[in-house]
């Protein structure tokens, strides 16, 4: 994945061709995890994720966990949820 693209995951930008919704309570947990990360506060922005995690288990809310993981070095956990987020290519995030 090159740096434009790991930076517009990281900061939540979704594909243009991305036409899945999402529910309003993950959509507001993801949004509020962003904020977080925009803010330098990964531990806030894992709790965030993991509640949008809990509530999905969609790959952009294990995606956006396993980014906020990478930013407090937690690599095992990270690695996993990132992974889980590509192996579902049906969906457009």
């Amino acid at each position: 994945m090159g740096c434009v693209a790991l930076v517009a995951v990281a900061l939540g930008a979704v594909p243009a061709r991305a036409a899945k919704p999402y529910g309003p309570e993950e959509e507001a947990l993801i949004r509020r995890g962003i904020e977080y990360r925009k803010a330098l506060d990964d531990l806030s922005a894992r709790a965030e994720f993991q509640k949008a995690y809990d509530l999905t288990h969609s790959p952009r809310a294990a995606a956006q966990l396993g980014l906020a993981e990478f930013g407090l070095g937690r690599w095992e956990d990270a690695e996993a949820h990132v992974s889980e987020a590509l192996r579902k290519p049906s969906d457009p995030w």
